[in-house]
Formats: structure tokens, sequence, C-alpha cells
């Protein structure tokens, strides 16, 4: 099986890289660690400032169109927001029983 390349975007919430803490947020993550993997096995690290993290709106579509800039597999991030979506209810409801 090929593994091919993969560049992944991690939404975190300072400039550690790898060792960085993910952000609970996305579109208005400080950071996010941009991740290049290649057979399986991490090629490149880089850490992207989040320009619209202050915006009062509108952040989201500028967050996705700079990940897509940068390359990022927009299929991983459509199926990792779509868990975070699922997700955030739940936790919700936990909290809020």
């Amino acid at each position: 099986m090929s593994l091919g390349k993969l560049k992944i975007a991690i939404p975190t919430k300072r400039k550690g890289g790898l060792e960085d803490v993910v952000s609970d947020v996305f579109g208005r993550a400080n950071t996010f660690t941009v991740v290049d993997i290649e057979k399986g096995a991490i090629e490149n690290i880089i850490v992207l400032e989040n320009p619209p993290v202050s915006y009062q709106h509108g952040a989201g579509p500028i967050v996705v169109k700079m990940l897509i800039d940068s390359e990022v597999n927009t299929d991983c991030c459509r199926v990792w927001a779509g868990s975070l979506n699922t997700a955030r209810p739940t936790q919700h409801n936990k909290n809020h029983s």
C-alpha cells in the first residue's frame, strides 16, 4: 500500500510545533502547525501565524484560504472539522447536564 504525500494543518495555541497544545478553536487558533508526511514519516514541520485571529467576523473562510494556499490537504480539514462539529454538542451537553 502506497501512503503517498499528505500535508495536514493542526490548529495550535502557540509556536511549539509538534510539542504545542491543540487549540480548541479552528478559525481563531493563534497558529497552525503544518506537517508534511511522506510514506508514513514526518518530512517537514512549519508553524503558520493566523492573521485573522483577532478579526470580529469572517476568520474561518480566510483561514481555509490560507491553508489551501499552503497546499494543505483539504479532505483532512473537512474530516477533522466534521469530527469537531459532532463532538462539541456532546461535550457541551456533558458539561451542562
